[in-house]
């Protein structure tokens, strides 16, 4: 498939009609470059596992890839599937004592994993809580802040709180916390999740996230991990990882996106300023609430310090991986969306975005809400690799981000204010006529007439997307994913992915190549078992692109 550039515009609105002021100047700098999106996403399936089935239908699935766009799902690892230790060895798995059969919440879930796979869309798992013998539930409070009470709740609480038992008395998935002791067996308890998913799938779990939310005691499946346990047993669940071969990328912690309590400070301590730490975390990941409960769309001020900590001071990915409102209904939970996702895009610099559950509010009745078609006009036009891109506008009330990969140019527009507006879209390299996709009040990714760069009237309150191309396909956003070098850390065997007929340099620290090879497949297999342990270069050349990768490769115990 040749692309064909493609540039992309989405704009919204506020509540007051006025007359349509003068034109304001969008500019767009492709030379200026941001950070790399790898996608967009949202939680579950058609139905939740504790329904009857089925739980999907290929109707439902061809909405949530085909139609909406999406790169990843995002689903939850059950904690009953070890329902007491198997033996009294982490290293050594005895499979009988295991349960993952279609029964159970989590091999429910395999069907579905599979077709998933097949569309290829990337698997993003998280733990609610770990099995409940792992856990200690007795009350005491922990030592950094007076609240969580990492305990579990009281009878009173639980029949008055908890969403997931109905107040069953004794309930130990509620709160609680993991014990020190049983960290080697959690670990084992999430390589035996990410094996049984590939036996019974085919897929390769893209991500997984140790704890939910793991600040709070939850009305829920829930499981309290403060800061630096949570290092303590990432770095534990990282090592076990590269001693299997578990390619998994560990993101994390899924706490609130906040910047006032300071407990994301601490969680960025103990986990990006440990360098014994660090390197096991591949993104960190926040979710947009205010405080687990009321939805959060963001702010300038939230989403710039979340950047300065993680982004610009340690250089990890920030995503966005759980969010929703269920207050509000229609175009006006599609538009507020739309906006918070603007938000983290341009000040957050996130690369990816994960909505909370799609069905019944994204996808209902296997056909797009208004908030799937929100979320279409970015789904489907910033690509996995899209490299997001400097913009400015002459309007305030014109809230702009753009993105370019290859031939494609995207730009995204919000105008946050009731009235019509004209603008002129301008910058080097930006072409010269597109095509207009709109979502408004009454309208639904509607596609209208080609439109030139000067005078493009934008409809107050709505939604637009301008691409100089056809829309692409969901197999054109396959063929754009990412390059991935993985896992790293990495103990013997290397993967690199979507980097077929590449050349592959892996040096040292002193710049001499120790090992060369030609990618001949779009996941290549490289042996480094006789690579010591320390810190080497991975360096990528391919005909029109360069890329290189610290790695740091583990001794073998």
């Amino acid at each position: 498939m040749i692309y064909k550039p493609i540039l992309v515009v989405v704009i919204a609105g506020s509540l007051f009609s006025h007359v349509l002021s003068q034109n304001a100047d969008i500019t767009v700098t492709l030379d200026s470059t941001y950070q790399t999106i790898q996608g967009f996403g949202g939680f579950g399936a058609k139905k939740v596992w504790w329904d009857s089935p089925p739980y999907y239908d290929q109707g439902y699935l061809n909405q949530v890839i085909d139609t909406l766009g999406c790169t990843f799902i995002r689903t939850q690892i059950y904690w009953d599937a070890e329902p007491s230790n198997d033996n009294a060895d982490p290293l050594v798995t005895d499979w009988s004592k295991f349960k993952f059969d279609a029964n159970t919440d989590n091999g429910k879930q395999f069907t579905f994993i599979r077709d998933l796979g097949l569309k290829g869309a990337r698997l993003l798992a998280t733990v609610w809580t770990p099995p409940i013998w792992m856990k200690g539930l007795a009350e005491f409070h922990g030592t950094l802040w007076d609240n969580p009470v990492r305990r579990r709740p009281s009878d009173a609480e639980l029949n008055a709180n908890c969403a997931w038992c109905g107040g069953a008395s004794g309930c130990q998935q509620v709160g609680g916390w993991l014990k020190p002791e049983y960290y080697e067996e959690f670990a084992e308890y999430l390589v035996a999740y990410v094996k049984k998913v590939k036996e019974q799938t085919g897929v390769d779990v893209w991500g997984i996230n140790i704890q939910n939310e793991p600040y709070f005691a939850n009305p829920f499946e829930s499981c309290v991990v403060i800061p630096e346990e949570y290092a303590d047993i990432l770095k534990t669940v990282g090592e076990r990882f590269a001693a299997e071969g578990i390619t998994a990328k560990l993101f994390g912690p899924e706490h609130m996106g906040e910047v006032s309590w300071g407990v994301n400070n601490e969680y960025i301590k103990e986990i990006l300023e440990d360098e014994t730490v660090k390197p096991y975390l591949s993104f960190y990941a926040v979710h947009s609430y205010v405080d687990g409960v009321a939805p959060d769309y963001g702010s300038a001020i939230g989403w710039t310090a979340l950047y300065d900590k993680i982004v610009e001071t340690h250089g990890k990915e920030l995503w966005m991986t759980e969010t929703s409102d269920f207050d509000k209904q229609g175009f006006d939970l599609a538009f507020n969306m739309a906006r918070s996702l603007y938000l983290g895009l341009r000040f957050g610099r996130i690369s990816g975005w994960v909505y909370w559950a799609m069905a019944d509010y994204v996808i209902k009745n296997n056909k797009l809400t208004p908030l799937g078609r929100a979320f279409q006009q970015y789904y489907r036009f910033l690509l996995p690799g899209t490299m997001m891109v400097k913009t400015e506008s002459t309007d305030n009330d014109l809230l702009v981000v753009a993105g370019k990969k290859d031939d494609i140019v995207v730009i995204i527009v919000i105008n946050n204010s009731g009235q019509d507006k004209s603008v002129n879209l301008q910058g080097t390299g930006i072409p010269s006529e597109f095509n207009l996709f709109r979502t408004s009040a009454t309208e639904n990714f509607r596609q209208l007439p080609t439109s030139v760069t000067n005078d493009i009237l934008l409809k107050a309150n709505s939604i637009s997307t301008f691409c100089n191309g056809d829309l692409p396909t969901r197999q054109e956003s396959l063929s754009s994913s990412p390059i991935e070098v993985f896992p790293n850390p990495v103990l013997q065997q290397l993967f690199i992915r979507n980097a077929k007929g590449y050349t592959l340099s892996l040096l040292n620290l002193q710049g001499h190549c120790l090992k060369t090879q030609t990618l001949s497949d779009p996941e290549q297999q490289i042996d480094i078992s006789g690579m010591g342990a320390g810190l080497y270069f991975v360096n990528l050349q391919g005909s029109a692109h360069r890329l290189t990768r610290k790695l740091i490769i583990m001794k073998n115990q």
